[in-house]
């Protein structure tokens, strides 16, 4: 973008066009301070280097991490999106924004956690659920049981999610208990 134009969405004349658009417009501005809100990353947000830098540097639960770093490219996207289509002729307001961007960040995380079960739509209810949510260890304790005769052969296995990292293991042992 180039220096010294009129802004499509809010009609100020800028001369840094880029850091106006996507940071100080008033639109741009306000889609920052409504998903800012939520995390408790506070701004001003001046620069957008700065911006981007202040959103992957902070503190979150682990679960948060790919989603913070990841809604960063919705609002940008958003953010560019409305300009378009405002270019040519539409509308989009504040309030359409804020939902796409939480409907894109519902369906990563249904990708991301796919185990999760009533994952919230709204960004806001998204960052709470995840902030609050505790993982549910399932295990079984298992006893071995000396064979009468032969060898007796224990095996197990576990998977993170459905194509995710495995691992399978066995033991042989004969009715002695020797490996």
């Amino acid at each position: 973008m180039s220096d010294n134009v009129i802004c499509v969405c809010c009609g100020q004349g800028v001369s840094k066009s880029i850091e106006h658009f996507f940071i100080h417009c008033n639109f741009s501005s306000r889609l920052w301070a409504i998903i800012a809100a939520a995390t408790g990353i506070d701004g001003p947000f001046i620069q957008l280097k700065d911006t981007l830098l202040k959103w992957w540097k902070a503190e979150m639960t682990p679960k948060l991490k790919y989603i913070y770093k990841t809604v960063l490219l919705f609002i940008l996207w958003q953010i560019w999106k409305r300009r378009n289509i405002i270019k040519h002729g539409g509308k989009m307001t504040q309030s359409t924004m804020t939902l796409e961007i939480g409907r894109n960040l519902h369906l990563m995380a249904r990708c991301i956690y796919p185990w999760l079960k009533d994952i919230p739509t709204s960004w806001p209810m998204l960052v709470k659920f995840m902030e609050d949510y505790t993982l549910i260890l399932v295990y079984k304790v298992v006893k071995w049981i000396k064979p009468t005769i032969g060898f007796k052969c224990y095996s197990d296995g576990a998977f993170k999610g459905n194509s995710g990292p495995s691992f399978g293991a066995f033991c042989i042992r004969d009715v002695e208990g020797n490996f």
